[in-house]
């Protein structure tokens, strides 16, 4: 009898172990399978935050460099209106180089930047030819300079005075190589100052109006 009750417990010992065994990993499933959730969950958020990141630093990219230009470098922006280049404390503004057939005609102003009287020889035309003001059109036209005008002096080549911060009206006249052709590519203007060697501004990639 005794030894029919020590089966008998054993038995339910045995059972009882047997689903204590079974809770346990039940329960230990259950927490690793919430751990693995909530690992995803969080995974799932960095991936929205990364992805959140790198649409800020496209739009940030974009707003840097516009469509059409790359790595912060603009290519060069046609001359216009407002354009300035300044040499031997003279300001060269110019506004726009015409296409006025057959002439191709550069208006600027131009102003003595010293508080002193500035004698100057601006040269329209020259001969030799490398002395005096000229342009290279996008044809690869190579074309010197014809007249030029400061003020209401003008010539081949003229001179005059440039007084302390005035204004003054002037305009280079040249031939027009090219009528097809839409900018030049360079646009040099010669100028001479009394007892000194030559001096010049340049004007890269300048729109040709009509």
């Amino acid at each position: 009898m005794d030894h029919g009750r020590s089966i008998v417990v054993a038995s339910v010992i045995t059972a009882l172990a047997s689903v204590g065994a079974a809770v346990i990993q039940k329960v230990e499933n259950g927490s690793l399978q919430a751990r693995i959730e909530k690992l995803e969950t969080k995974q799932q958020r960095l991936q929205s935050e990364n992805a959140n990141l790198s649409q800020a630093a496209a739009q940030n990219e974009q707003k840097s460099n516009p469509p059409g230009e790359s790595g912060g470098c603009p290519p060069p922006t046609p001359a216009a209106v407002g354009a300035v280049a300044s040499r031997s404390s003279i300001k060269f503004e110019l506004e726009k180089c015409q296409n006025e057939s057959p002439n191709l005609v550069c208006y600027l102003s131009i102003t003595n930047a010293t508080s002193s009287d500035k004698p100057v020889r601006f040269m329209g035309s020259s001969n030799p030819v490398q002395w005096g003001s000229a342009y290279v059109d996008d044809h690869a036209n190579t074309v010197p300079g014809s007249t030029a005008q400061v003020g209401n002096t003008a010539g081949g080549f003229i001179d005059t005075t440039l007084y302390p911060s005035l204004r003054t009206p002037a305009h280079f006249t040249f031939k027009m190589a090219d009528g097809t052709a839409t900018k030049l590519i360079r646009l040099t203007l010669v100028f001479y100052e009394p007892n000194r060697d030559k001096e010049e501004v340049q004007f890269p990639n300048v729109v040709i109006t009509r």
